[in-house]
């Protein structure tokens, strides 16, 4: 005699395997979420800084505009409205307090605001505050950007 599942044993072992991918597929998906906010909040951040200095070390303004909320325009001069310059897009949107950033020769930001991103997501970085001489990332808490250092 052969022994052999049953086809009701079949169906529940199926229907296990089924909620636990949808489980993991789920997590995946937010884990991908906030790793693709973190990427894009740093390099962001790393633009910022690499401009400051940049400004500092050529002794000329720059400015930092966004063209949308997923868009960055980098222009020299004190133009924000010039064509040009480098473009930078992003697959995460952000909201700022601030349209232009324009940073002076001396490496100084003459406007100060945050830069967050509009998703809400469990990531550990998700804003970027600007301050005169300082440039930092942080996590958004109660509408403004917190340092994490």
């Amino acid at each position: 005699m052969y022994k052999a599942f049953s086809l009701i044993e079949l169906l529940i072992v199926i229907g296990i395997i089924g909620i636990l991918f949808s489980l993991a597929a789920i997590g995946y998906i937010h884990y991908s979420q906030k790793i693709r906010i973190e990427r894009d909040i740093h390099t962001l951040y790393i633009a910022l800084k690499e401009l400051q200095v940049k400004a500092k070390t050529e002794k000329k303004f720059y400015c930092f505009r966004f063209i949308d909320n997923k868009t960055v325009q980098i222009v020299p001069g004190r133009s924000c409205t010039s064509s040009g310059g480098k473009v930078l897009n992003f697959s995460t949107p952000f909201k700022s307090s601030s349209q232009t950033f324009l940073i002076n020769p001396l490496g100084v930001f003459n406007t100060r605001g945050d830069i967050y991103a509009i998703e809400n997501s469990s990531a550990s970085i998700d804003c970027i505050a600007i301050d005169k001489f300082r440039v930092c990332e942080g996590k958004k808490n109660d509408g403004e950007c917190n340092c994490l250092y």
